[in-house]
């Protein structure tokens, strides 16, 4: 079985980025109520980040060797972690929140490591 064919045959390959897209729109509706001065700085680091992980996502559904790609993407999302960490320490969010968030983040690193441990073999 070649790399594509466990990719294809994967529960649902697409789901990646249906998670990716989810989170993004939770954070849009979360990074709405940060203070006016952090929505250039912050905010805006932590839009372009997911956004980096969605065309990231996107990238590597469509390239024949995944594995570097997964591995860009993982570092793009323990960027977003240290940027939430940073904004609940701030006092910008509620820890609830925190909590939803992080668990969005975290159930897309297990799907990359998921993807990762596929394309290792």
């Amino acid at each position: 079985m070649n790399r594509n064919e466990a990719f294809d045959n994967a529960k649902n390959p697409f789901i990646l980025q249906q998670r990716v897209e989810e989170m993004i729109y939770y954070t849009h509706l979360t990074l709405e109520k940060f203070p006016k001065c952090e929505k250039h700085v912050l905010c805006a680091e932590i839009k372009s980040s997911m956004l980096v992980i969605l065309k990231l996502t996107i990238r590597m559904k469509k390239k024949y060797y995944k594995k570097n790609t997964l591995q860009d993407i993982d570092i793009e999302v323990d960027s977003i972690r240290a940027l939430i960490k940073l904004s609940d320490k701030m006092g910008y969010i509620s820890h609830g929140k925190m909590r939803y968030w992080l668990q969005g983040i975290d159930e897309i690193g297990r799907i990359i490591g998921g993807l990762m441990k596929t394309f290792d073999k």
